[in-house]
């Protein structure tokens, strides 16, 4: 979208409708993840069951899982602020001058900016690490991934037919059900991104 300048795209949307898509892309993936960060698992994917379900499996929150998603949050919004910290004094902030800063603290200063820009990278290599570590020890207090099939999915053209009980639908079939939405929803979706990141870049897509 970068490429294309699609970004033009978002200046035909109102405001509100901007805001809104933002919002709800917003609930919907902290929605997806709330039950992960509290250990439990049940079926259902939609908004209103996974919320349904925390509700009625909420006694089976597991504590460690809880512990450690919690402070993830905690070391990701510590981190986000760890580049604002000013090294060295305020006369040498108000000159601007990079060249009347010692070398410790421009090193200093780089590396709280690299370590606040990767904190997400380096909260998933600390969680890995410290999974592997239980479960050297046979110990296993939090709810693993499991195991990840290796290498990549065979090349393949994507199917044109879909099997729902015993009747299989053909694209076609497919297409006349779903009508002018097979037009629409990844307008929408193309639409969403483009205003989410707008956001992220202070409107300069």
């Amino acid at each position: 979208m970068g490429i294309l300048q699609l970004g033009f795209l978002i200046d035909f949307i109102s405001g509100p409708v901007s805001v809104g898509f933002t919002s709800a892309a917003a609930i919907i993936i902290a929605t997806t993840q709330v039950k992960d960060i509290l250990g439990l698992s049940f079926p259902g994917g939609k908004f209103l069951q996974v919320w349904t379900g925390m509700y009625e499996h909420i006694g089976e929150t597991r504590l460690w899982d809880t512990v450690l998603g919690v402070s993830c949050i905690i070391v990701l919004l510590l981190l986000r602020k760890v580049k604002d910290i000013k090294i060295g004094s305020e006369d040498d902030d108000k000159e601007g001058s990079m060249e009347k800063r010692s070398r410790l603290k421009a090193a200093v200063s780089q590396t709280l900016w690299f370590l606040s820009t990767t904190r997400n990278i380096f909260v998933v290599l600390v969680c890995a690490a410290l999974a592997y570590y239980f479960d050297t020890k046979n110990q296993q207090p939090f709810v693993l991934t499991g195991e990840v099939k290796a290498g990549l999915p065979q090349l393949a053209p994507p199917p044109f037919s879909a099997t729902v009980g015993n009747h299989t639908y053909t694209f076609s079939e497919m297409a006349s059900t779903l009508g002018s939405a097979i037009f629409v929803v990844p307008l929408l979706s193309i639409l969403e991104n483009i205003a989410l990141a707008k956001v992220f870049f202070g409107g300069q897509v």
